[in-house]
């Protein structure tokens, strides 16, 4: 627990985890592709319990990216 999951503009789940001193670093960075060309305007994480999985709105597509962390 305790790691952050957001998106960007330039299509990606960036994924941050706590540090020893509290802080946080990048820990991942996962490109989400689509079938638009272009960037997938990524908008909504949802992570699973087990932190095994995110779900991931890709609102250019309509679509739910389903992403293996």
């Amino acid at each position: 627990g305790g790691r952050a999951y957001l998106t960007t503009a330039d299509g990606e789940l960036v994924i941050a985890a706590p540090k020893p001193d509290g802080s946080m670093a990048w820990e991942k960075q996962i490109p989400l592709k689509g079938k638009v060309k272009g960037t997938t305007f990524p908008c909504g994480v949802a992570v699973s319990s087990d932190e095994k999985h995110a779900y991931v709105c890709l609102s250019r597509d309509n679509t739910l990216a389903c992403v293996d962390l």
